[in-house]
């Protein structure tokens, strides 16, 4: 979601008038880019890892 998308969103929320409500939607939208981040962390992390272990790729040349 863009930043302008995001700011649309809260001006839009801005005529409710329940304040609890316009938090939970505000989390809501702002909840899924955060676990996004944290697992694209999370998947970095394991995959520089991931290649520490593994064995280098013999190439086998053509001569």
């Amino acid at each position: 979601m863009t930043t302008e998308r995001l700011f649309e969103l809260l001006d839009q929320s801005s005529r409710w008038h329940n304040d609890s409500e316009r938090r939970k939607k505000i989390a809501a939208l702002t909840a899924p880019n955060i676990f996004g981040q944290l697992m694209l962390k999370e998947r970095v992390e394991r995959s520089c890892d991931d290649a520490k272990h593994q064995e280098p790729r013999r190439v086998i040349g053509n001569g």
